[in-house]
């Protein structure tokens, strides 16, 4: 049976540290009395003494504040890329699928396989064509509403 990690409270591992310093007893009777390791509280000693400079640091806050503003203000132009970018995208695809005929959507697609600019399945996808897997015939749909449109030898992955 493995034992359990045991974690220590900032207040605790303070309290002790502090009473080391104190002198009134020494490290291992110490560490005996709280059943931990001497090593253990030779490294929050060290540590304690490592930080204690900035207790003292007067700008600390100062420069949280001014870097959680600064992370906010870019958080926001973020966001509001984000949103233009989507509505851009969102006014691109409606537009080239009411005004761009599937033959030359295709051939956009198809010049992604070899450009290599974004995949060409999601090329595919943001112009509204089919593309249901590597040797689909996306030319050669039939459908009702393209009534005798079938060109053939046209695929995605020539």
């Amino acid at each position: 049976m493995s034992r359990q990690r045991r974690s220590f409270s900032a207040k605790f591992k303070s309290n002790l540290v502090i009473e080391l310093l104190k002198g009134e007893k020494d490290l291992n009777t110490l560490a005996a009395e709280n059943s931990i390791q001497p090593k253990l509280l030779r490294n929050w000693k060290k540590e304690f003494l490592n930080n204690a400079s900035v207790v003292f640091d007067d700008k600390r806050e100062e420069n949280l504040k001014e870097k959680l503003a600064e992370e906010r203000k870019e958080k926001a132009e973020y966001a509001k890329k984000v949103g233009q970018l989507t509505m851009q995208v969102d006014w691109l695809k409606k537009n080239l699928k009411k005004f761009v005929d599937l033959t030359t959507r295709v051939s956009l697609v198809q010049n992604l396989l070899t450009t290599k600019e974004i995949p060409a399945s999601v090329g595919a996808r943001l112009l509204d064509i089919n593309r249901l897997g590597r040797k689909t015939n996306v030319c050669t749909v039939k459908s009702p509403w393209l009534p005798g449109w079938a060109p053939q030898g046209k695929t995605l992955h020539e």
